[in-house]
């Protein structure tokens, strides 16, 4: 799934790759997917883009806005996308839900697994939904202070009695964290996932706003996990201490077992001495 980190490793390589090219050809998918999020008809994706030269490439939590000059935006990310540059001599994916073809002949592929995002916006649209985006706080830019998250925290406290991971994940306030990169935030701070937010004390919070900024930032640093591909299809670099390869293994701090828990429908993988639940 796409969080922060491969959003900001994505719209690098897409930027790096694929600026000032021109469409010549493009297709919304050859395999339905009923998650995939669309917002126009199939004819629509396939002519618009026709001639327009790729802009600039920017991201915002977990997902990548490709400008199409003159005039439109193609929203990509917030679910498990697989980004892809086909060489003209190499096979296109099995499935893919959109596909450029450059005037280089090389194909740019979007395949979904899970859901995903994959709306064509104008110019319009796309104001409207960087406005509503720009409202949360992004975890990586330096407006991320600690008092910027601490006033957050607070205000969220008082909309809400949910737990830490409901705050960082589920419709947060904070923009590209997800379930992968949660669990060793809250390992690093401490914190058991079922925490409630008002029973954070303050030491706790800074080291949680430390522990945000670090993870995210070394995983930037090394293209994402590893458990995700690259544009160009090589996965990223940061190995996460808690996931589903932890189970049971000794915690790195304490020797504990970790234990595998299932919370806000997702697996959650946690040392009960370094993350006590109280």
């Amino acid at each position: 799934m796409i969080e922060r980190p491969e959003a900001v490793t994505l719209a690098k390589q897409v930027s790096k790759t694929l600026t000032g090219k021109r469409i010549v050809r493009a297709e919304r998918e050859n395999s339905p997917h009923k998650w995939v999020f669309y917002n126009r008809e199939k004819t629509e994706y396939e002519t618009l883009p026709i001639g327009k030269r790729i802009g600039k490439v920017t991201s915002l939590g977990s997902q990548i806005c490709i400008e199409l000059k003159p005039g439109y935006f193609q929203h990509l990310g917030d679910g498990g996308e697989r980004f892809a540059l086909i060489a003209p001599d190499e096979k296109l994916p099995k499935k893919y839900h959109l596909l450029w073809e450059l005037e280089d002949n090389v194909r740019f592929t979007v395949s979904v697994a899970g859901w995903g995002t994959a709306k064509l916006h104008d110019r319009k649209q796309y104001n409207d939904w960087l406005k509503k985006e720009q409202q949360r706080l992004d975890p990586v830019d330096p407006s991320f202070t600690y008092e910027a998250f601490n006033a957050m925290a607070e205000t969220y406290c008082e909309a809400c009695d949910k737990p830490v991971k409901a705050m960082l994940t589920s419709e947060s306030p904070i923009a590209g964290i997800g379930n992968g990169y949660l669990q060793d935030i809250l390992f690093r701070a401490g914190l058991h996932p079922r925490k409630k937010v008002r029973q954070i004390r303050a030491a706790q919070q800074k080291k949680l706003h430390t522990a945000i900024r670090k993870v995210l930032s070394e995983a930037i640093e090394q293209g994402g996990r590893d458990s995700e591909i690259g544009l160009h299809g090589n996965p990223g670099r940061y190995v996460c201490t808690m996931d589903k390869r932890a189970k049971d293994t000794p915690c790195p701090k304490c020797n504990t077992p970790i234990e595998k828990i299932n919370f806000m429908g997702g697996s959650c993988y946690v040392c009960a001495r370094c993350q006590p639940f109280d």
